[in-house]
């Protein structure tokens, strides 16, 4: 079925101001709950710029093998209204299980946002809607953006002069309307999707084929020369 493009206009949905004033646990006071988010903030974004060894060093973490893939949709969402914190949990969310950094949200909280524990993350994914359906959306996008390299690498493989490459293209043939299995045109012809001077029953299967190709002169009537205005027509609405 086709994917659903997505509205990529969300931003953040707001819960009120004690739920949005919910200090850490671990912190003594609201001020030095700022203050270790701000200092969190601060080294997350040593990682937006790309230097993993300065993170790692002030953060005193683990130093990931690469750049987090969620950073990218991170400063999507926070270009979006989204508290930073909130940005990346959804960002992380979104973000493919396998090889996922960190790998566990209880380390995200520690490692990434500044938190003594996990719980505030659960409780804003249990009170805020909003966080699941911007995850579902981010999911999708990530559909859309690599559209243009899967058309490209079947068109490649569809080309190629080997038989290995015959399912790749009878995708592309299908796509572009060229092919349509004989499984396909039976069904049509039976439900009556096409009117046609000749019935399924009277075909053999080379017509079929032929019909397959887009010879639709072989649905004319028996003794008929074919031409196209044996072409069927489809029924209205």
């Amino acid at each position: 079925m086709p994917i659903e493009n997505k509205d990529m206009t969300y931003t953040q949905l707001g819960l009120g101001a004690e739920f949005d004033a919910l200090e850490d646990d671990g912190a003594p006071s609201a001020q030095d709950a700022a203050d270790i988010s701000a200092a969190a903030r601060e080294a997350l974004m040593l990682l937006v710029r790309g230097d993993r060894r300065a993170w790692a060093a002030k953060d005193g973490a683990s130093l990931p093998h690469e750049l987090p893939k969620w950073l990218d949709s991170f400063v999507w969402l926070l270009g979006r209204g989204w508290p930073w914190r909130q940005a990346t949990f959804i960002a992380w969310l979104a973000s493919p299980r396998k090889n996922r950094w960190p790998p566990t949200q209880e380390e995200l909280a520690t490692q990434v946002l500044g938190l003594s524990s996990d719980r505030r993350l659960s409780v804003w994914r249990q009170k805020n809607p909003m966080i699941e359906t911007t995850v579902g959306m981010l999911q999708s996008a990530e559909l859309y953006h690599a559209r243009a390299d899967v058309l490209a690498a079947l068109k490649e493989v569809a080309a190629e002069a080997d038989y290995k490459a015959h399912p790749d293209r009878k995708m592309f043939l299908e796509m572009t309307g060229d092919y349509v299995p004989i499984s396909q045109l039976k069904a049509m012809l039976l439900k009556g999707d096409f009117k046609t001077k000749r019935g399924v029953e009277d075909l053999s299967d080379e017509e079929l084929i032929q019909l397959s190709q887009g010879d639709w002169g072989v649905l004319a009537k028996e003794g008929e020369p074919n031409g196209s205005d044996a072409e069927p027509t489809k029924h209205a609405g």
